[in-house]
């Protein structure tokens, strides 16, 4: 938390260090890690993850992001990474029958990724799942209009 309130206004817990809080991760020894909204080009220091809202956040990093999202707009907490038949999906809220899928182009280079996406959006739909995919330039550049559209599906 002094982590947090150190780097002021906006900041919040990310990374490894958020899923860690949340129980979904084990802690591991390092760095705290902590992400700042900004627009101003700070440079990042150690732990501290600057995020300009006009950048597209780092692919490896594409889901940790989206999780600092629920957690800064204060939605409930999804399981990640769920095994779901053949599939796993990034992010489910199990009681709403809501999945949320994160994408990057760094993993669809070819139109057989984004054809295999939504053969396995048909599938979970028809299983009576609702899913949402957001590219990773709507979490960064649109944070709030991501959070609202699943504040609706979680709210249906």
């Amino acid at each position: 938390m002094a982590a947090v309130l150190a780097c002021g206004e906006g900041a919040v817990l990310s990374h490894h260090s958020a899923a860690a809080l949340w129980e979904l991760l084990k802690p591991i020894n390092g760095a705290i890690h902590v992400s700042v909204p900004t627009t101003s080009g700070r440079a990042t220091r150690r732990g501290i993850h600057s995020k300009a809202w006009s950048a597209a956040a780092p692919a490896s990093d594409l889901e940790e992001d989206f999780f600092a999202l629920v957690h800064r707009h204060r939605l409930p907490l999804p399981e990640t990474n769920v095994k779901l038949g053949r599939y796993e999906v990034d992010f489910r809220w199990r009681e709403k029958r809501l999945i949320v899928e994160t994408d990057s182009f760094t993993y669809h280079r070819g139109s057989v990724s984004f054809e295999d996406d939504d053969a396995r959006d048909l599938d979970l739909r028809s299983a009576g799942y609702t899913v949402l995919r957001f590219a990773d330039a709507q979490i960064d550049e649109e944070p709030d209009r991501v959070a609202a559209d699943v504040t609706a599906a979680l709210t249906r």
